[in-house]
């Protein structure tokens, strides 16, 4: 025996997503997005820029989670509101915009690995050691030289 589905609009609000506890309105993602847009290209000023020390690389690590995780919020609403119905082309089109920019992300910070890697895993560690801001990523850092064959070149 079928059971059908209700719509959305049927569906009593304390048992539905709260996707305004993400971001208030559609504008307002909108708005996010935007932002996050401008940001994702600033983050290509540190390219050539990390092996001048532990304090670049610290900045450039800080600046570029802070962008991701926008990214990842602007991700989880497009998430939601494209699962509560596939058939929503807004939300469709707010799903798409977001796996573009994670795209043009990747893109831009594609100099950073084979930079470290030029560093080297050991000099990388060293800093984390001596920059208590570069120590949360000793971890991060250290698995580098664990990638390091799988990494490509930066005008790959």
């Amino acid at each position: 025996m079928g059971h059908e589905l209700p719509p959305r609009s049927a569906v009593p609000l304390e048992q539905t997503w709260n996707a305004e506890s993400v971001f208030a309105t559609p504008a307002e993602w909108d708005k996010e997005l935007e932002a996050v847009n401008a940001a994702i290209e600033g983050l290509t000023r540190h390219a050539g820029k990390l092996s001048e020390g532990p304090g670049a690389l610290r900045a450039y690590l800080e600046e570029m989670l802070a962008v991701d995780n926008r990214l990842d919020r602007l991700g989880v609403y497009a998430h939601m509101c494209h699962a509560v119905d596939t058939g929503d082309q807004e939300a469709m089109a707010r799903l798409g915009k977001v796996i573009g920019t994670w795209s043009r992300m990747a893109a831009a910070i594609s100099f950073a690995e084979p930079e470290m890697l030029a560093i080297g895993a050991d000099t990388l560690l060293q800093w984390a050691d001596q920059d208590e801001g570069l120590s949360i990523y000793r971890h991060f850092l250290g698995d580098l030289k664990r990638r390091a064959l799988h990494v490509r070149s930066p005008e790959v």
